[in-house]
């Protein structure tokens, strides 16, 4: 984006420098525990609060002061000021929507013509010496409104792309300070040097020492100070799990000739003979049939959790068993998804939809190979703010002696039920996915939709508001975008509804 830096006082300050630097002191302001435990809600707490709302023009609101006779200066210089004539004037005023700043910016930067930003219109005062005509105003006036419209387009071009930035930026701050909160009680729960007692309270912990899990109990009423699995221990948990799913995936024969109950006990085997206990030696418990439990205290610190894929519903109550447990502050999960006899696509982003649309879900972390892994952040049952952190491990387990063929004629769709379709509730948490996959192929009609607000979804029809006008015929004529990229997050080709909702008074 251009560097156009308006200048107040003398100090050259730019709109989005600015908004970026606060941004960034606002992140470094949120509290530790919630980086901790929600970074992707401090993500989008702090970029809604900083990012820019884009502007929208409304052209069906335009309108003029009465023509009136005034003093227009010539531009020459007399002598002793600039000369002076009788002639006549009137004011096009033209509303708009959106944030005053970033159409101040756009008028600064881009704008020949330099109208005024008052009063929630742009303003542009038409004069003549002499007489002006019906002819000279139209044509001024069709050169303001081309004028604006290119100050807009432009700016909110610009402000889609802050804003995209800002959001990485932040995205990429938080989790550097959640890594440092994380490595940091990581460190202080593995020194063996006792800390200065502030009070006869101490710290809980179940820390790693060469693969050990150990509780060390100590009773404390913060719950600051209650115990959970520290990081590195999870993570190589999870590595050990992941591990023993790709053995398997190499193994199919042998996998396959396998139910849940025996996977459950090869993993037990595996866990326990990779990490001991403190007192017992063996650090892993068989809960159930699927289960594997590290307790404490008659509560589970960690869970591990072997399903087949059986459908949505299945799974569903595979979440629901987690999210029942008794947790720690910061219960640690994996999900263990089995795949046989099923296309690996369909189990996977099946069981991810069953996670995100559960009623405890919280948030979905980044992954980098979500077909190895999945992370996740539900809430308990008992207590909202007891949090379980979810690894979903898929293990696919396909059947050697059964190739899939191509398809040499096209079949008969099934028909589908609207409750297959994606919901709005669904569509409203894949937005930010949505418009980044159209901002890849134009900015421009990103920044359309970014001003519009999902309005509901019934089967394959999409109805979205917008406050002007402008933007939603704009929006109107490139759907096919916005259709291309729900295509491609949901496999539904959606026919898009525009409507205009005011903004309420």
């Amino acid at each position: 984006m251009p560097d156009r830096r308006p200048t107040t006082k003398g100090v050259s300050v730019s709109l989005f420098d600015g908004y970026m630097v606060r941004a960034m002191l606002a992140a470094d302001r949120e509290p530790a525990s919630t980086v901790q435990q929600q970074p992707n809600e401090v993500v989008e707490r702090v970029y809604k609060r900083y990012c820019h709302e884009l502007v929208g023009l409304d052209l069906s609101q335009l309108s003029r002061s009465q023509v009136s006779v005034t003093s227009v200066r010539t531009g020459k210089w007399t002598g002793k000021n600039v000369e002076e004539l009788p002639g006549q004037a009137l004011t096009v005023r033209l509303p708009f929507t959106g944030s005053r700043e970033l159409l101040q910016y756009g008028v600064l930067a881009y704008s020949q013509r330099k109208p005024q930003v008052v009063n929630g219109a742009v303003e542009l005062t038409i004069q003549s010496p002499g007489r002006l005509t019906s002819a000279a105003i139209n044509s001024r006036v069709a050169e303001f409104i081309e004028d604006a419209n290119n100050c807009v387009e432009k700016a909110n071009a610009d402000a889609a792309q802050f804003n995209a930035k800002l959001r990485s930026a932040l995205r990429s701050k938080i989790y550097d300070r959640k890594d440092l909160l994380d490595d940091t009680a990581d460190l202080d729960a593995s020194l063996k040097i006792p800390l200065t007692s502030v009070t006869s309270q101490a710290r809980v912990e179940v820390p790693v020492q060469r693969k050990s899990v150990r509780v060390q109990e100590s009773p404390s009423d913060s719950p600051s100070a209650e115990p959970h699995v520290s990081r590195l221990i999870y993570e190589d948990v999870v590595r050990t799990l992941s591990s023993f799913g790709r053995a398997m995936e190499r193994l199919p024969d042998t996998a396959r000739s396998l139910g849940e109950e025996a996977i459950r006990d090869l993993a037990l085997f595996l866990l326990n003979a990779n990490y001991e206990g403190a007192a017992s030696g063996e650090a892993f418990n068989g809960a159930g049939k699927t289960d594997i439990l590290l307790n404490h205290q008659n509560r589970s610190a960690f869970i591990g959790e072997f399903k087949f894929w059986g459908g949505p519903k299945a799974f569903s109550s595979a979440i629901n068993q987690l999210c029942s447990y008794t947790t720690w502050r910061d219960t640690k999960a994996a999900l263990v998804l089995l795949v046989k006899d099923v296309r690996a696509t369909t189990a996977i982003e099946g069981a991810d939809q069953a996670i995100r649309s559960h009623p405890q879900f919280r948030e979905a972390r980044p992954s980098d190979r979500p077909m190895e892994r999945r992370d996740y952040v539900l809430a308990s049952n008992t207590d909202t703010k007891r949090l379980i952190s979810v690894a979903l491990l898929p293990v696919v387990i396909p059947d050697p002696r059964n190739k899939v063929t191509e398809v040499t004629e096209t079949p008969t769709p099934t028909p589908r039920s609207f409750s297959d379709y994606p919901s709005a509730v669904e569509i409203r948490r894949a937005w930010p996915d949505v418009l980044a996959n159209i901002s890849r192929k134009s900015l421009r009609i990103a920044a359309l939709y970014r001003d519009s607000q999902i309005n509901g979804a019934e089967g394959d029809a999409l109805v979205l508001n917008f406050r002007s006008a402008l933007l939603c015929t704009m929006a109107a004529d490139d759907s096919q975008h916005l259709v291309d990229a729900l295509y491609e997050e949901f496999g539904v080709r959606f026919a898009i509804t525009c409507q205009v909702v005011p903004r309420p008074s």
